[in-house]
């Protein structure tokens, strides 16, 4: 076994009531880090909807962390996931100038609380305005942009390969846009079909920070306990040469049996 250290896991929740009990939660398991959507996802709807009003002012965002700081670090403990960004580059300019005041609350919610990371999923090409914002804050605000990628993209396309290429494309416009910017990583999210060796090596040729693992792309063994294939044990044992993270995806909060097994067997097959 490689004296290597361990890599750095890390868990998604996508709904919680409270940040401050989740990153208890996550600390209590022995996961390093918690992913959590600052806002509630009805906050931003409400902001979305009611747009001016007295709702939509900073303090119901900034209420949303008060006093996680007191219990953890949060420049290493919490990702800020920024979910509220599909209509940033809508065609619509009402809907437009909305989803970016909301986008530009939640950064900024983000720096006021000093978290490092912040994780914007990526689903298509179409990222114009989204980018133009991320560029206006790189140079001012502390954090680094986390961009998620599929490993494929959804759509029309002729075949397989083209569909695995679109993802890199984006990255690869964005990181271009951003000018290469040095606090602007690509964020690999696995899916159930392992990416080809093509469009592994280009991957693996770009500054991926951290790899995702839903839990839907695990199967159980003969005992019970979750385990990936072979494909994607072999492409996981190839991103640890870039010091990759992981975040696990898809465990419910309240299903405190399934903590342990996840981490265990992460742990157990990046022993190289």
């Amino acid at each position: 076994m490689s004296t290597q250290s361990a890599p750095s896991v890390g868990i998604e929740f996508t709904k919680v009531r409270s940040v401050k009990d989740a990153l208890t939660l996550a600390s209590s398991q022995k996961y390093d880090f918690l992913v959590v959507p600052i806002i509630r996802k009805q906050y931003g709807t409400d902001l979305l909807t009611n747009y001016g009003s007295k709702q939509s002012t900073w303090p119901a965002i900034a209420s949303r962390l008060k006093g996680v700081g007191e219990s953890a670090d949060m420049s290493t403990a919490l990702v800020a996931l920024i979910r509220h960004v599909i209509d940033v580059d809508s065609s619509n300019i009402h809907i437009r100038n909305k989803a970016t005041k909301l986008l530009q609350e939640e950064l900024a919610a983000a720096q006021y609380f000093s978290v490092a990371r912040v994780i914007i999923r990526i689903r298509n090409g179409n990222s114009t305005n989204l980018i133009r914002i991320a560029a206006s804050t790189l140079n001012t605000l502390y954090f680094a942009y986390w961009f998620v990628f599929p490993t494929c993209a959804s759509g029309n396309f002729d075949d397989d390969n083209e569909a695995e290429l679109q993802p890199w494309l984006w990255w690869n416009k964005i990181y271009k846009l951003l000018d290469y910017h040095g606090k602007v990583y690509p964020v690999l999210e696995l899916s159930a079909d392992v990416p080809s060796e093509q469009a592994q090596k280009r991957w693996l040729g770009e500054p991926v920070r951290a790899v995702i693992l839903p839990t839907k792309i695990f199967t159980t063994n003969a005992k019970g306990f979750p385990v990936l294939s072979p494909a994607h044990q072999l492409f996981i044992i190839k991103l640890i040469k870039l010091k990759v993270q992981f975040i696990i995806k898809g465990i419910n909060p309240n299903d405190s049996a399934l903590f342990e097994p996840y981490l265990q067997y992460l742990k157990y097959i990046t022993r190289v």
